[in-house]
Order: C-alpha cells, then structure tokens, then sequence
C-alpha cells in the first residue's frame, strides 16, 4: 500500500533539506570563496561578474572590510563614483589601521566636498608619516575644498620638497596661488613643472588659463599648438583649443580639434558636442550621421537620440521629434531627462496639461533633478497658476540654493502678486550675485517705477543703457522712465532706437503712439499705426495692437477692419471676436453683420473665422438653435475651430446636449487656448454638469485666477464647491462673485443658496 498523508510529507522534507545541510559552509569560509572568485574575475577583466562577487561575500559578512575596499575599486574602474565613494568609506571604517584604505576614503569624501571629513583622515595619516606624500595632497585638497588657500599652498610647497619631481604637485600648487590672486607667480611654478618635465601637457594648459584670462591670446594659442604637437590627441588640450577658437569667433578652426577629439576618446560628450558644432553652423547634414552612429551604441542611445529629437523638433518634424521621444519613452517609461523634453515639446504645441503631466513623472522619477521642477513651475505660469509655480521654484531652490533663475522667476511672481518689498529684496540678490544677468535687473527697474521710485529707476536705466546699448528691451525700459519723469523727447528718442533695433517691436511702437496721444497729436498716432499695418498686414500682434489702439484713439470703423482682419488671419483668436462682438452690439449691429458674416461663409464655406462669427452673434440674439447648428458646422470644416468648439460645449452642457461630447470640445478648446479664462469655465461647467466636482473646481480656480473681477466664475466655483460638500468655501465664493456685481446673470440663485449656508 502507498504511504500517504503527513508522513509523506515529512519525508519529502527530509529528503530536500538533507542537501542543504550537507552543502552548507563556515560563513568564513564562504566569503574568501566568494572573494577569490572576485579576485580571478578581476584577473580576467570580467569586471562586472566581480562586483557580484564581492557583493556576495558582503552579504555573507557586511563587516568584510577587504571586500568593499576591492568593490571600491571595481566601481572606480566601472567609472561609477558614487558607489566608489560608498564603499571606500564603509572600508576605512573598517579597516582604521589600512593607511591605504584611509587614503582612498580621505581622497574621495574630499571630492565629494566633505572637505572637513577628508581633512581629518589625512592629518591622521600625517601624523603616522609626515612623509606620506599622498595624505599630504589630500590634506592641500580638503584645505583648498574650505578656501584655505594659504594652508593648501603651504602643504603643496612641502609636498615639492618630499618629491620635487611629481608634475601633478606643480599644476595643483599652480592652481591654487593664480586662485589665491598671484597669477605671476603661479606661471613661475607651471615653468618650473615645464623644467621638470619637458613634455608636460597639462603644465602647458595651466599657463594657457592664465595667458588666456589675462587677454594674451597670442600666446595662448602657441602655447596649446606646442602642446598638440607634442600629443596630438590629448583630451584636454583638444578640448581647451576648441573653446579658444569658439569664444574668439573662429568658428571654423575650432572643427579640427572637435573632431580629433570625437574620434580619439569616442567618448559619447565629446561626439555630442561636436555633432551640436555642425547643427550650430547649419551643417546638419554632418550632425546626423554622427548622432544615428551614436544612438546604436548603448551608452550614446538616450542623449543621442535626445538630440536627434530635439533637430526634429527645431526643423519643424514635430511629429518625427515625438515619435523618437516615445519609442524611447517605451523602452524607458521612468528616463527623467526624456520625460522633461517630452515635457517641453508638449509645453511649445500648446498642450499645457499634458507637458505637466511629463514634467511631474520626471520629477517623481528622479526627484532631484532640479530642470524638471523648474519647467513645472514655468508650466504652471503658463495656467496662470502663480501659487504652484511659485511652490515649484521654491523646491529648485531647495535642491539647488544657488539657482539664480528659480529666485528670479520668484521674484516676478512677488512682483506681479504686489507683493513689491520681497520681490525688490529677492531681485537685489540675484543683481548682486550676478550683475550681468539682463532679465533680473530690467525687472528691477520695472518694479522701482513701480514703486515710485523714480530716481533710482532713472540711474539703472542709464546704467543698462550703457552696458545693453543694443538691447531693444533696455531703450523701451528707458523710454517708459523718462516719459514717467514726462520727459518726453528722450522717451520719444528710446521708442524710436528700440524700433531700429527691433523693427517687430510692439512695445516700441505703443510707446511711440503713447507719445503721439500724450502730445496731443492723435493723428500722428493714427498714421503710425496705419503705416504699421501697410507693412505687416498680416502680423496677428500688429493687427491686435491696432484693434486696441484704434478703440482707445475713438476709430471705431478702424478698429472693427484690424479685428476683422486678426479673425481671418488667427481664427483662434477669442479677443477678436469678443471685440467685433461688442461693436456689433454696442453700434446694435448684430442682424447686419450677423448677415454679412453669413455672406461671407457662404462664399467661402471652410471660412472657420465667419463661421464662427454667425455662430456667436446668433448666441448673442439668443437663437441657440441655429447658433448650435453654425458651431457644429464649423467643427465639422475645421476640427481644430477652439473658440467654436468651447461655444459649443457650452451650449451642449447648457441645454442637456452630449456631456461627453460637450468635454471632447471642451478639452479641444483648452488644447489650443489654455491661457483662457473662458475657456476653463466652459471646461469647469462641463465637469460640474457630469457631476465630476472636483475637477470643476480645479477648472473654475484657473477661471477665476486669470480673471479675478468676474462675477460668474466665482459663482460658478462656488456652485462646484457646494457640490463637492465644501460648504464654507461655497459660501465665500458665493459672497465674492455679490461683491463684485449684484446683478449677474445667477445672482439670485447665489442669495437663494447663501440663505441656506
């Protein structure tokens, strides 16, 4: 009979376990296996296979001191610094009597800039052998790492004396006294590591620097040919040489050592940077090839590829650009560097949510990359939401306390919040730090005129003048302090230098037809404008500025011309037809022009702008049949018609449409005008009629943010939040949106509502 049951069982146990005791080892013994297997590895070069044997022998003993200490070394080989450092530290504190395993931990936390760490171990080893000609560079290194630069000298010069004839002595020395302020005597001790080696490189590149910084480019240059000369394809000159012809303008010459280097050191940087050479000298035709090479190879697929796209994206083959960031993203869902210019191409075609999306999974990918922070908190300026941009500035900042940029963008966001004392404060620091930085200090002088302080704002203003002399931005800054001083012809003289270097300029001309109004000479004013538009018809900023300025100088017939034309030429211009539209209705218009619209879309029936047109004008007659019907008929000749497809969904969500096709327009529209206010309360009402409140809050704050005095967003908020079970918050937009008008269109469903709150 078969045996069965728990004795079965318990037998078969047996039966496997017996193996595993018979081939259990000393953990002693298992780890030196483990760490000779490591060591033939490494006699072999079979790096990697190493590594995971010394792993193994840790993790049989994490206390293995002499295993880490030989990981440590693998890694370096591995050109993996940061797993280096790990293991070399855990090694020193293991092995505190190995000056060997001390020396590398004191070399490496010194790099790392935990100088004072570093500093320790070294005079430590010091101590022992005040000839430890090692520890005692370490020691010059932590010292330097703390701006000690007399002790450094002081250790280096001892150092010459242990062994005067270690060249890396002299360039080290060297560097720290031209740091130190003695550029003389620094290029006395890069001669005298010349005299102790004569074909010494790196000694040659070190006068470079200092010959370079003090403007003898002479003698630069026939100091790096004599180094090439005497090895053609060392790195570094190359790289040195390279940059000299790139900063002196000579583009060309610099193509020789780019190359040379590309092909010596087939390092993926070096094959970048040239392959950015050609596309910078529109040699594209030379960059590809060099980048489809590189993006074979392992190491060069990612950043190649990454450049490849982003030459696509420049040469207009957005779609080819996205195609190759997505085939990556496919292979590569969490690469935070692909998922950031994902990001920023999503931002460029307008698809704001989307490219913030991108940029938070870069960020949650690695969350230290500060890029990927700083392109949220511009994205969400974008939204106008000044709160989370600011939110995501401020964590740059907290990765990186130096970026000049985050405090900048924190600076405006204070500025244009009134928030004038900190913001000047935060600008003060950025122009201290980094006084050449243009865009920081032109805020500067904007936020003091605010201020009214217009003494100061006129000598910052003169003081870019001089040192921006071709910035068209700095002459309209000056043309906006002088005419707040009201004086007007050197105003006038700054417009008119501005629009020679920027013949484009918008702001140059309203400051000239300012001028023309504030002199009492509108016809002046009207002719500029005119002449504007006879030589850039078709420009929608040109033709938008003339609609304005035209109604604000009283031609209404002239302003109606420039926004029928900005409809033509930029049918997704929301401020045009809401202009027309007020004409219309303020002249009582609405049948004739609604009829010469309907003419026109007759004629040209895939005329997206007239169509558009009848649709709003009927909208506005309240004849929501027929304004439903034009809005679908232009979808269906212009998918892509926003502004009829946010009137649309609109009325869909109004009138108990197709919810789920009013969001598919709804989201169509926020695609393309995602900077509109309308257009997120569209979107919001849609959300709030499907009953997906949260999201209609999200929606109608945006609303709300971009256009703080509207009555109907804040009622319409505080419907969402009513809603959403939010009584206090419902209750407080309720009471704003009465603030601010008691008689909008929903007044007295907000009283109605409040009296039960």
């Amino acid at each position: 009979m078969r045996p069965s049951g728990p004795f079965v069982r318990a037998v078969a146990l047996v039966v496997v376990l017996i193996p595993v005791v018979s081939c259990s080892k000393d953990p002693e013994t298992a780890k030196r296996d483990y760490l000779a297997r490591a060591d033939r590895y490494v006699q072999q070069n079979k790096l990697r296979e190493a590594v995971i044997e010394y792993r193994n022998a840790i993790k049989v003993d994490a206390r293995f001191g002499e295993a880490r200490f030989k990981l440590a070394g693998i890694y370096e080989r591995l050109s993996d610094p940061e797993n280096a450092f790990r293991e070399f530290v855990r090694a020193a504190d293991l092995l505190p009597d190995r000056d060997d395993v001390q020396l590398r931990a004191a070399q490496y936390l010194v790099l790392a800039g935990r100088h004072e760490d570093g500093k320790r171990i070294a005079e430590a080893l010091l101590r022992k052998n005040p000839k430890n000609l090692t520890a005692r560079l370490a020691l010059a290194n932590a010292l330097g790492g703390q701006k000690d630069l007399t002790g450094a000298i002081k250790e280096l010069e001892i150092a010459i004396t242990l062994d005067p004839h270690r060249v890396d002595t002299y360039l080290n020395l060297a560097g720290y006294v031209r740091d130190s302020g003695n550029p003389a005597q620094a290029e006395t001790i890069l001669r005298n590591a010349i005299a102790v080696e004569p074909a010494s490189v790196d000694a040659r590149i070190g006068l470079v620097k200092i010959y370079w910084a003090a403007g003898d480019t002479a003698r630069s240059e026939a100091l790096l040919k004599e180094a090439l000369a005497l090895q053609p394809t060392h790195a570094d000159a190359n790289r040195t040489l390279a940059a000299f012809y790139l900063q002196s303008g000579r583009t060309k010459e610099a193509e020789q050592p780019l190359r040379r280097l590309a092909e010596t050191t087939k390092a993926v940087a070096d094959r970048l940077q040239l392959a950015d050479y050609y596309f910078v000298n529109t040699r594209s035709a030379e960059a590809i090839p060099v980048l489809e090479a590189l993006a074979k190879e392992p190491d060069g697929k990612v950043p190649a590829t990454l450049a490849l796209a982003r030459w696509d994206f420049t040469d207009k083959r957005r779609e080819q650009a996205h195609k190759r960031l997505d085939e990556l993203l496919a292979a590569e869902p969490n690469n935070a560097q692909v998922l950031l210019l994902k990001a920023r191409f999503l931002s460029t075609d307008g698809k704001i949510d989307e490219a913030l999306a991108r940029a938070q999974a870069a960020a949650a990918a690695d969350p230290r990359l500060t890029d990927a922070q700083y392109a949220i908190g511009l994205m969400y300026l974008e939204k106008n939401d000044t709160e989370q941009a600011q939110k995501a500035f401020r964590e740059v900042l907290k990765l990186k306390p130096s970026s000049l940029d985050a405090a900048l963008q924190i600076a405006k966001i204070q500025f244009g919040t009134g928030a004038l004392e900190p913001a000047q404060k935060t600008l003060e620091e950025v122009v201290g730090r980094q006084p050449g930085n243009l865009d920081a200090r032109l805020t500067l002088v904007r936020l003091l005129l605010a201020r009214g302080d217009i003494a100061r704002a006129t000598t910052e203003s003169a003081t870019l003048v001089a040192q921006a002399p071709r910035s068209p931005d700095v002459h309209i800054l000056a043309g906006t302090v002088a005419a707040a001083k009201k004086d007007y012809a050197t105003a006038r003289a700054a417009f008119a230098r501005a629009q020679e270097l920027d013949g484009t300029s918008i702001p140059a001309l309203a400051g000239l037809v300012g001028l023309d109004v504030a002199s009492g000479k509108p016809a002046d004013a009207l002719a500029r404008i005119g002449a504007r538009l006879a030589k850039d018809p078709a420009n929608p900023a040109v033709l938008e500025f003339a609609g304005r300025a035209y109604m604000s100088l009283g031609d209404v017939k002239q302003a109606e011309q420039a926004w029928r034309r900005l409809v033509e030429v930029q049918p997704n211009n929301m401020s045009a037809y809401a202009a027309l539209g007020q004409i219309f209705y303020t002249q009582g218009r609405v049948d004739d022009a609604r009829r010469e619209f309907e003419r026109i879309a007759d004629k040209e029936p895939t005329n997206v702008g007239a169509n558009t047109m009848v649709g709003m004008m009927l909208q506005t007659q309240n004849r929501l049949d027929e304004a439903q019907k034009r809005y679908e008929r232009t979808i269906e000749i212009g998918r892509d018609a926003p502004v009829a497809a946010n009137n649309l969904a609109w009325l869909y969500a109004e009138r108990g449409g197709n919810l789920d096709v009013a969001l598919q327009l709804a989201q169509t529209a926020k695609r393309q005008l995602a900077d509109r206010h309308e257009v997120d309360d569209t979107l919001g009402w849609v959300y709030l009629k499907k009953g997906l409140a949260p999201l209609a809050i999200a929606s109608f704050q945006r609303s709300a943010a971009k256009d703080p005095g509207n009555a109907i967003y804040q009622y319409h908020l505080g419907l969402a939040y009513l809603k959403n079970g939010e009584r206090p918050q419902a209750k407080q937009a309720l009471e704003r949106a009465l603030s601010l008008k008691r008689d909008f269109d929903g007044a007295a469903e907000a009283r109605k509502i409040l009296a039960t709150l």
